[in-house]
């Protein structure tokens, strides 16, 4: 899989985070609204949005998008 968002990225419920790779695979979308606060290589690291306003920043999500 390749992530197609980067850190610093803002994404949405639901938005595609990470292209299918070769083979049986299927694309990762991220699963809360928030900021991409850190690419760790085989997961991305998305803090929350608890509201529209980006200073309400709370919960941080890990998203794994590659297998190791």
């Amino acid at each position: 899989m390749e992530a197609i968002v980067q850190q610093g990225d803002v994404v949405g419920t639901g938005q595609m985070i990470a292209r299918p790779g070769k083979g049986l695979s299927v694309g990762i979308h991220a699963s809360i609204s928030g900021k991409v606060i850190r690419d760790l290589g085989d997961r991305l690291c998305i803090q929350e949005y608890i509201s529209h306003n980006p200073q309400e920043e709370q919960n941080i999500v890990f998203t794994k998008i590659r297998s190791r």
